[in-house]
């Protein structure tokens, strides 16, 4: 799972660095001696002149308890399900040469597949029977290099998942790291049955107390990556709050919404980040919407900076 966690955050802070204004390039992930299980910084960035680096620290923002909610339960037990696949493949490939994709129907929705995950992971005999079919679809997949089916029959292998999900079998450059990556489709509700849709996992709404409860989490651990940060060479530390999935208008309720001046009660609260930012990914609000009207700094996409919104802009 930490090699899960650390491929996502390596993505954000890449676009994080496209879409900041200056532009900035990354120097190094968990810098100088910080792993994805510890409690340190995530990277460290510097401007294109090379003239001034800052560290970052980033947190995903979960909708409910950060310990204990229901997204943070479906996050946690859906990547210990693909952990459990990304395992499965690579002991019966091996840990290089290929890429694998699964695609995976669930026999009903995302967030009703939860319990249906949790019985499977403390499941050894269901854990076998699935086992036994996805080793014999990698082993298809990868000898008639097309897309194999998990499965035979209606009824094989699980309940989790129906039998037409499939893996596809890529070579890539010899002695290359296996990729394992994952793609889940889950039915639409009162549709066809074969009709089928991307998932929306419960973290899709974003509001206030978990932008709120994202940065106290991290501000637990802040005289922590100051030294850090100082000892790397950077001049300023940041938080970079991760949405990943939300609506414009949701972000901007959340934001600047009712009960927002709890999040600028948080961004008031010292000690605190030299600044913070929320990177946000879903559908948005139509191209050339002007965030600054409403007191926020948008700099080119789906990227914001929150110290814009203490003091309240005038």
């Amino acid at each position: 799972m930490s090699e899960l966690r650390t491929a996502a955050d390596l993505e954000h802070i890449n676009e994080f660095c496209r879409l900041h204004r200056p532009t900035l390039t990354l120097v190094a992930m968990y810098p100088p001696v910080g792993n994805p299980n510890g409690d340190h910084l995530d990277a460290l960035l510097q401007t294109q002149d090379h003239a001034a680096r800052v560290a970052v620290e980033v947190t995903r923002v979960y909708r409910g308890d950060r310990a204990s909610g229901v997204a943070k339960i479906e996050e946690l037990l859906l990547g210990r399900w693909c952990a459990w696949l990304q395992d499965v493949a690579m002991a019966c490939l091996g840990p290089r040469d290929y890429r694998i994709t699964f695609t995976i129907y669930l026999t009903v929705g995302l967030i009703d597949s939860v319990p249906l995950i949790k019985e499977f992971l403390r499941s050894p005999g269901d854990q076998t029977t699935v086992k036994v079919a996805v080793e014999r679809a990698l082993r298809t997949a990868e000898r008639d290099r097309r897309a194999a089916m998990i499965g035979v029959r209606e009824q094989d292998p699980t309940p989790l998942f129906r039998w037409a999900s499939q893996v596809y079998v890529e070579l890539i450059a010899p002695a290359a790291s296996t990729e394992v990556n994952y793609k889940f489709e889950e039915p639409v509700p009162g549709g066809d049955p074969y009709q089928w849709r991307t998932p929306i996992p419960r973290v899709f709404w974003t509001d206030t107390p978990s932008l709120v409860d994202a940065i106290a989490d991290k501000r637990t651990n802040l005289d922590r990556y100051r030294k850090i940060a100082e000892a790397s060479g950077a001049r300023a530390l940041w938080l970079l709050l991760v949405v990943e999935e939300s609506c414009a208008w949701d972000l901007l309720g959340a934001l600047r919404g009712e009960g927002s001046d709890q999040l600028r009660a948080a961004l008031a609260a010292q000690p605190q980040f030299n600044e913070v930012y929320v990177l946000a990914k879903g559908p948005w609000l139509p191209e050339g919407w002007d965030f600054k009207r409403d007191g926020l700094h948008n700099a080119s996409g789906p990227i914001w900076k929150l110290e814009r919104l203490w003091p309240p802009a005038q």
